[in-house]
């Protein structure tokens, strides 16, 4: 778990996407908060894993996790996020994630994309975190240079068409 000012950033676990396929009520059952109506926006990051070795109450077999957003104050869940894998050749690690619409320009995204980069800047592989979004300046732009994003280049993919690469590399803050 990751612990920030305002959030708990837990692991999702196999029984989240349990609960989570379940229903809504079943998963705020489950973490004992409220979950908001309109979350999750991207719901694939809850699709049941195809795993034998692994039951609920452990962790997924991934040192690149996803995470739940908590605030432990409101006892709600703002969001999710986490890593999109391994880190590739150069040592770069892909962050991403979203917050639910009623607890968006609260700082809540920066909060938890603070705790995720700072978390992956501790593992000696990671030389710099990247993370992409559309080719458009928006919310997720705003709070990638808030939190040390440059500005990496653009990509042209042909599902979303153009898309911004942002990165942001190990400094004195995150020596090993």
């Amino acid at each position: 778990m990751l612990v920030t000012k305002r959030l708990e950033l837990q692991e999702v676990r196999l029984e989240h996407k349990v609960a989570f396929q379940q229903g809504r009520e079943t998963l705020s059952a489950l973490l004992g908060v409220t979950v908001p109506l309109e979350w999750p926006e991207f719901p694939e990051a809850f699709t049941l894993p195809v795993i034998g070795s692994v039951s609920v109450g452990e962790p997924m077999p991934n040192q690149w996790p996803g995470y739940l957003f908590v605030d432990r104050r409101k006892g709600a869940l703002i969001g999710n996020g986490g890593y999109s894998g391994e880190p590739n050749r150069a040592g770069e690690v892909e962050v991403g994630y979203e917050v639910a619409p009623a607890y968006r320009n609260l700082g809540y995204a920066s909060e938890a994309v603070r705790a995720l980069i700072d978390n992956a800047l501790k593992v000696s592989e990671v030389t710099a975190v990247i993370a992409h979004t559309l080719a458009v300046e928006n919310a997720s732009v705003r709070v990638l240079r808030k939190v040390g994003f440059q500005w990496d280049g653009e990509i042209v993919s042909e599902d979303a068409g153009a898309i911004w690469r942002w990165r942001t590399i190990r400094d004195e803050s995150h020596k090993r």
